[in-house]
């Protein structure tokens, strides 16, 4: 392994911490597109999946 100094640290903090944030953000509009009430008409309510071989 190579040798490290204490600015290879602070440095890998920053990264983590700019990690975090991104994933912080594509979670939140991932849940916006999935919780978000969809705009315009509604749609018609689709038929419920048959439930067997009744």
């Amino acid at each position: 392994m190579g040798s490290l100094h204490a600015g290879a640290f602070v440095h890998v903090g920053a990264d983590l911490q700019q990690l975090r944030d991104h994933l912080n953000q594509r979670l939140a509009a991932a849940v916006e597109t999935v919780v978000r009430r969809p705009r315009g008409r509604p749609a018609r309510a689709a038929a419920p999946p048959p439930l067997g071989d009744a």
